[in-house]
């Protein structure tokens, strides 16, 4: 998180200038790790939205599945919900790391 949340993106940019003109290459590994966790703010994820939207459609689908009259169905069904549940829980979970 930001220092100061309602920091502008300009002197945001300005203090990461600096801090790059002042850095020694020894300094660089813990410099790098400062400066992502002092960014202006969250990412959009992508990868985290994709697997959110995939899971909750295979969990969807896999409670439907549970009425269809087709051989192994259930089978079809229980391994929908669990793999869409992952998703979501690999997902939802993932996002404190």
């Amino acid at each position: 998180m930001p220092k100061e949340h309602h920091q502008s993106r300009e002197e945001w940019e300005q203090e990461l200038w600096e801090k790059q003109l002042n850095l020694t290459p020894g300094q660089s590994r813990r410099a790098i790790s400062q400066i992502k966790s002092e960014g202006p703010g969250e990412t959009f994820n992508t990868l985290g939205l994709i697997r959110l939207v995939l899971g909750t459609i295979l969990l969807a689908l896999g409670v439907t599945a549970f009425s269809w009259k087709v051989p192994h169905s259930s089978a079809i069904a229980v391994t929908t919900v669990v793999v869409g549940l992952y998703l979501i829980l690999k997902t939802l979970l993932g996002r404190s790391s």
